[in-house]
């Protein structure tokens, strides 16, 4: 396993200065969050970071809302004066907009920001992929276009990503490296004991919207009837929530990250369900909300038609997989106490590993010596 003092010797011995630009706004719990981690984690290796605050301005000629960079002038001389760049994707830039003339906007900054500058792109998210799978129209590739084809290196999730970059901006297969799992800090340690008795406990945590677990989940919860396993709730935009049998119990949207950790963490089981809409985008990445699990000390379900989580489940071992929503209580009864035990072992290793960043660290050193290898 790399430790993290000698990844940041590394670095820190370098004549070569590194930066990583942090943009600030009002994004969701899990971008937030894995931002911080971003920030964090290229700290500990070295990196300087800058941080730009965005605000909304609204043009009365364009009656639309985009965001701006505040302050960009101040910020740039730090971004200048450094040798490499990283580029946290598509928090720093995005394409998706209701409109050409907001596109237009985040195009300027990149080339304002990343004139004649060496960056690493750091891509956890495909907006355009994602909305393609919903249907929808509103989005810019020359954002991307630019981005990408002008960056030393681009790190992804998998060779699935790699296709839809490579194929659509006609870049080199040498310019990817794989981060694999999205890391995830926290104090929190879970318990290093734990055993599986009844009723056996799963934990349902995120967006709780029809639109994103889907309806048939929804369906499954709401006639639920048996009393050998609880379901526990936790998250957001849950409406369709009235009245819930018995053994599925609503703990409401958790916005301390210790509280959320343990309260996942006395369950046996993390359970993740998207919609079919949804499915599809799963090929090109692992969540958040699997690392939240894994974070938390609990092995996860998930659905076999999420054909990349699926893959680094069985690779690490540290779940079961589900065909459709009415066999997930057959999935978690079928697990013996002895598999549960081997299952959590690899848990813990595995969430020892994303709270100290191994995955990214690993991806971006990587980068760093295809790009500069005397640093």
């Amino acid at each position: 396993m790399l430790g993290s003092s000698n990844l940041k010797l590394d670095l820190v011995h370098s004549p070569a200065k590194f930066t990583t630009v942090i943009p600030l706004s009002n994004y969701s719990p899990a971008t937030s969050h894995l931002l911080a981690d971003v920030s964090r984690f290229s700290l500990e290796l070295g990196f300087n970071v800058v941080k730009i605050p965005r605000i909304y301005i609204k043009n009365t000629k364009f009656p639309k809302v985009w965001r701006e960079f505040h302050g960009l002038p101040k910020y740039i001389s730090a971004i200048k004066k450094s040798d490499i760049l990283l580029i946290p994707y598509p928090a720093l830039f995005t394409p998706v907009y209701p409109s050409t003339i907001l596109s237009y906007h985040d195009l300027k900054n990149i080339h304002y920001i990343l004139e004649k500058k060496r960056y690493i792109v750091f891509v956890f998210d495909l907006p355009i992929e994602r909305e393609r799978t919903k249907g929808r129209v509103g989005y810019s590739i020359d954002i991307e276009k630019k981005l990408f084809k002008d960056s030393s290196a681009i790190l992804t999730f998998n060779p699935q990503m790699d296709k839809v970059l490579r194929e659509r901006y006609g870049l080199e297969d040498k310019v990817f490296v794989h981060f694999e799992i999205l890391d995830y800090y926290t104090e929190f340690i879970p318990p290093e004991h734990k055993s599986l008795e009844y009723p056996r406990k799963a934990v349902l945590a995120g967006n709780l919207s029809k639109q994103y677990i889907g309806e048939s989940l929804i369906k499954y919860l709401e006639n639920y009837s048996r009393d050998d396993i609880v379901f526990t709730l936790i998250g957001r935009n849950q409406s369709w929530i009235k009245s819930l049998p018995p053994n599925i119990k609503y703990k409401g949207f958790i916005n301390n990250r210790m509280k959320l950790h343990k309260e996942i963490s006395k369950q046996d089981f993390g359970i993740i369900s998207y919609s079919s809409s949804l499915i599809p985008y799963l090929r090109f990445g692992s969540t958040s909300k699997f690392s939240t699990y894994i974070a938390s000390g609990i092995p996860v379900i998930v659905p076999v038609k999420a054909t990349y989580l699926t893959k680094i489940v069985k690779k690490y071992n540290v779940g079961v997989t589900y065909k459709n929503e009415n066999g997930i209580e057959k999935t978690i009864l079928r697990i013996t106490s002895h598999k549960y035990l081997k299952l959590r072992k690899n848990v813990l290793e595995l969430a020892n590993k994303i709270r100290e960043g191994y995955f990214f660290k690993r991806a971006l050193l990587q980068a760093l010596e295809s790009i500069d290898p005397k640093r």
